[in-house]
């Protein structure tokens, strides 16, 4: 999506820049700052490189990143979480924008992260078999998988998930 640019090398900052500090807040002056740059500068070197101006390329770097951590998410993510950790403040105008941008809501990338990741652990664990004695992957509470091995109760299985909400 958003390649180095081989013109300016304030282009290359600029875009290295926004993506290490992507969550700060920004403005076309704060950034020609620490650039060393002129605000109409750095204007003109991201619009002739990018075709963009310096906002757009950060919603561009943002978005990407946002698209990124749905793609493939942690067991805690969720659409909130992943706006704000970007750099988002208003969560509409984040969806919008994601949906003009990749053609889907982000709820929707969001749940078809979720799906391939419980694809590819359901083909792991097939070519894995769950044993206490093995050391590998065994069904822990409702909530997933863990690494520590439980061991069945005698003549009845696998032990029960603890209740609780």
């Amino acid at each position: 999506m958003l390649e180095s640019p081989t013109g300016h090398p304030a282009s290359r900052r600029a875009l290295a820049l926004l993506v290490v500090r992507l969550d700060e807040p920004w403005s076309i002056d704060r950034l020609a700052r620490a650039l060393g740059l002129s605000s109409r500068t750095l204007y003109r070197v991201l619009r002739r490189d990018f075709g963009v101006s310096p906002m757009s390329l950060l919603r561009r770097v943002r978005l990407a990143r946002a698209r990124s951590e749905l793609e493939t998410p942690g067991p805690e993510a969720t659409v909130t979480n992943v706006a704000l950790d970007c750099g988002f403040t208003h969560l509409g105008r984040f969806s919008q924008e994601y949906a003009r941008q990749f053609g889907e809501l982000p709820s929707e990338t969001l749940w078809r992260g979720r799906r391939r990741l419980m694809a590819s652990g359901a083909e792991a664990r097939r070519r894995r078999p769950l044993s206490p004695e093995s050391g590998r992957l065994v069904p822990a509470a409702s909530r997933g998988w863990s690494d520590t091995p439980r061991l069945p109760v005698a003549g009845i299985g696998w032990p029960a998930a603890p209740s609780g909400g």
